[in-house]
């Protein structure tokens, strides 16, 4: 089946309902996510007996990963199918979700919000893309508002449940909330319709994203930790994110598919 026969194929009307409620619940889930973990901080610094640097790469790791894959899950999804890497988006973030919450170590909690991380960029940038693909232009505009007050709701529910969740459960409790919202939503979202895949979108600005990745190390080591650290090391790392900053708008001016388009007009 060639590519312009799988593109027929995203033509089939879907259950907009059901498919309104998949995309919406994983918007919900990685916005809550975001929030929801900061209330925990403190109880999983005592619980895990770790230090105030080791507890912040809790929030760090994954922000890193979310920041530096959200431009690229765009070019990903046009690579390979945005269904696909949806579905995989949503089952890396729900099992990593499960494994944060029964992790036995600071240092295997990280790693873990790592991989979350990658689930949670699908999930914060492939919806909007999804609903551009297989919404009626007449729809869309609500559509798009009713992703929009997931996220918002997420972000603004954080705080109060997670709070709720700990005094019943302990910090645990933020992570493995998020298993059954999962498991649900993989199956709401496996009905999704087929998106088309774009014969352009061929190759991958690796390049970029490890630049990038770099950059944003640099700069959040460098602001998080600016009273732990020495003046010469905060001023480095500035440094290092202003040099890798140049040569990332350089890899993107150049190449033929950058993650992010400079070009105006």
């Amino acid at each position: 089946m060639d590519i312009n026969q799988k593109n027929q194929d995203c033509t089939k009307k879907p259950n907009y309902g059901l498919t309104l409620l998949g995309i919406s619940l994983a918007v919900l889930m990685a916005s809550l996510v975001s929030t929801i973990v900061n209330i925990a901080l403190p109880t999983i610094a005592k619980d895990l007996n770790t230090s105030y640097t080791s507890i912040q790469w809790i929030v760090l790791s994954y922000l890193i990963i979310v920041i530096t894959c959200c431009v690229a899950v765009g070019r990903i999804g046009d690579m390979f199918g945005k269904k696909k890497l949806f579905l995989s988006g949503i089952a890396i973030f729900t099992v990593a979700s499960f494994l944060c919450g029964i992790a036995p170590s600071i240092q295997v909690l990280i790693t873990f919000r790592v991989i979350q991380g990658f689930g949670g960029a699908v999930l914060m940038a492939l919806p909007f893309a999804i609903v551009g693909d297989i919404i009626p232009k007449e729809k869309l505009h609500s559509t798009m508002g009713l992703l929009t007050a997931m996220l918002t709701l997420g972000i603004a529910l954080g705080p109060s449940l997670g709070g709720i969740l700990i005094s019943a459960w302990g910090w645990h409790s933020v992570f493995l909330i998020i298993v059954p919202i999962g498991v649900i939503t993989f199956v709401l979202a496996s009905g999704l319709p087929k998106t088309p895949i774009h014969e352009k979108s061929k190759s991958f600005d690796g390049y970029g994203m490890l630049t990038l990745a770099a950059l944003l190390i640099c700069y959040f080591i460098g602001i998080t930790f600016v009273e732990s650290q020495s003046i010469i090391t905060t001023i480095l790392l500035f440094l290092a994110a202003i040099i890798l900053t140049i040569i990332f708008v350089k890899i993107e001016s150049k190449v033929s598919s950058p993650l992010v388009d400079l070009k105006i007009g």
